[in-house]
């Protein structure tokens, strides 16, 4: 849902904004939601959260271990419950009705979810992707081993002759990216990149001074 300049300011001001960040794990979803919470009086709903709520498996790094990685045995099956949970509570979070400026905090899955999912998304919300530069995607999966979320694979994830486990997921996680990219472009109003683009922003309020440029310029 593109807005104008005076449209935007007129929901803001009046509390009927809604907004959505998509993008990869590790992007800054959470971390600039955060910010509009804190900063801008937001009402956030965070999926990841709410599906290890629900789950019953405690934060998003205790949802990580329990996904595991996929070479583990019960990836494919925690993998399918993780989907089921997140299109509910994704449908829930659309559909929520705050009497405050609302932003959702998906997760990076959001593209292996239903067309009504997405239809609802793309109507009800402005939705911005916070994408990868290319030059970063390298420490994003050292930063995926390091700090383990849970990231659904899908039909991406396969182990070539001669690869060990980790070597695979290194192999898969870029084809993962660039299939997830092509969702998130189609779904988004506004794109910002996930991280500093030489300098233009360097701070959460210069993330949100950046995002209120590339909305007006558009």
């Amino acid at each position: 849902m593109m807005l104008s300049r005076a449209e935007f300011e007129n929901k803001l001001n009046s509390n009927a904004l809604k907004i959505a960040f998509i993008g990869m794990s590790n992007s800054g979803k959470s971390h600039f939601s955060k910010y509009l919470v804190e900063k801008e009086s937001f009402e956030r709903c965070d999926i990841d959260g709410e599906v290890g709520a629900r789950l019953d498996v405690g934060d998003v790094h205790d949802l990580a271990k329990w996904m595991g990685m996929p070479y583990d045995s019960q990836f494919p099956s925690h993998q399918a419950l993780y989907l089921e949970q997140e299109e509910i509570i994704t449908l829930e979070g659309l559909n929520r009705e705050s009497y405050r400026n609302l932003i959702v905090d998906t997760t990076g899955s959001i593209c292996h979810l239903s067309d009504l999912v997405q239809k609802k998304l793309t109507e009800d919300f402005l939705v911005i992707y916070l994408q990868l530069p290319p030059e970063k995607i390298s420490d994003m999966i050292d930063f995926y081993f390091e700090h383990p979320k849970p990231v659904i694979f899908g039909s991406h994830f396969s182990i070539q002759r001669g690869e060990d486990n980790v070597s695979a997921v290194r192999s898969s996680y870029p084809k993962l990216l660039a299939a997830r990219q092509k969702v998130y472009e189609s779904l988004s109003d506004v794109i910002i990149p996930a991280f500093d683009p030489n300098g233009v922003y360097t701070s959460s309020e210069d993330f949100w001074s950046y995002l209120l440029d590339s909305l007006y310029s558009n």
